[in-house]
């Protein structure tokens, strides 16, 4: 703690953001204290992973008022939050948070934590909110009328369940004020109401540049193409066949400012080599793309020349990474197609699980 403290009174070091795990509630406690989280001279951006924290009730004796965050916090982001977190959330009550975060929460919601994100949804100054569940099993739908309610919103990352009408017209309020720069939507909604709202609310997002989805059928979502991304991922779980494969080179081809893209395919959905091919030629037409990631791709020999033509024509590109390869389809002839490629100066690439 001492060195931290030392870089704090250091003029020529970022502190902004410190991160913290508290292993005891004892060292929470010195932690918040010790390093002046929230106070004008210190760190005004806080991470606190919470799995090993119980409760205020286990800071032997520490009343819960005592617990503080200097007055000039912007941001909070809990990981692993629970119910018996809520004074975390109590602490928060009143500052100038700008980035509010639940990320992975472990439990479900009971009615003061509920009441507590509400009054810390009320601040205007909010421009970031995430609140995602562990393994997305949670849904957190009803907070999407008071996300409506924020009008300085800009950036949403939320888990979706079985979303009911009066959420949806929330959602898509949200989405035709067209201030969110940033979203991220995890779902498990089986009506397809969910991808409607979306597809719809993408003919009028063109302040959308970051777009991030997991369980969502990219079938239904062909007014994709009438965004302007510059950072867009199909997360797990969104079941990726030959038809949404067409749909997603349709609309790689209408994202000339692309520079990130991230793609899981699912390992219990087979592709067709020809689907494969559209869709890195269709990739390989975003020559601003810089990153570039897949996960479970079933990439054989046949289609490596396919890939080392897209690799070539993306000039920008200094990161390619292809995660977890499906099968043992790819030879050590075939991978030596892609060495010059591999070699050439400047680009990173990683690819794991071959020859296995």
């Amino acid at each position: 703690m001492f060195f931290v403290q030392k870089l704090i009174k250091s003029k020529s070091i970022d502190c902004s953001k410190i991160w913290i795990e508290a292993y005891d509630h004892t060292k929470l406690w010195n932690d918040v204290r010790g390093f002046r989280i929230g106070q004008a001279n210190s760190f005004q951006q806080v991470s606190i992973k919470c799995i090993d924290i119980e409760g205020i009730q286990g800071f032997r004796g520490i009343p819960c008022e005592e617990f503080s965050f200097g007055n000039h916090l912007s941001e909070l982001e809990l990981i692993y939050f629970k119910p018996s977190h809520s004074f975390l959330l109590e602490a928060a009550l009143h500052k100038p948070l700008t980035s509010l975060q639940l990320i992975d929460c472990d439990d479900e919601l009971d009615d003061r934590c509920i009441s507590l994100i509400r009054q810390l949804l009320r601040n205007q100054r909010l421009q970031r909110v995430q609140l995602t569940s562990l393994l997305w099993q949670q849904h957190f739908g009803f907070f999407l009328a008071d996300f409506a309610q924020m009008e300085n919103l800009q950036s949403l990352e939320v888990t979706l369940r079985n979303s009911t009408d009066e959420e949806m017209r929330s959602l898509e309020a949200i989405l035709k004020r067209n201030k969110l720069s940033e979203l991220t939507i995890h779902s498990r909604d089986y009506s397809g109401s969910l991808e409607s709202v979306l597809n719809e609310g993408f003919n009028s997002m063109s302040s959308l540049r970051e777009l991030h989805l997991r369980f969502v059928n990219i079938i239904h979502l062909p007014n994709l193409r009438h965004l302007d991304l510059i950072n867009f991922s199909l997360l797990r779980f969104s079941k990726l066949n030959d038809d949404g494969i067409a749909v997603l080179s349709d609309v790689l081809r209408s994202w000339r400012n692309l520079q990130q893209l991230s793609i899981d395919f699912d390992y219990d959905v087979s592709v067709a080599e020809c689907s494969l091919r559209k869709l890195f030629e269709a990739i390989a037409g975003c020559h601003r793309l810089q990153i570039l990631h897949f996960h479970w791709l079933e990439m054989g020999d046949s289609v490596v020349p396919s890939v080392c033509r897209m690799i070539e024509s993306l000039k920008q590109l200094r990161k390619f990474t292809s995660e977890w390869q499906r099968d043992k389809s790819l030879t050590e002839e075939g991978f030596k197609q892609l060495e010059p490629i591999i070699k050439r100066n400047g680009l990173y690439i990683h690819m794991d699980s071959i020859f296995m």
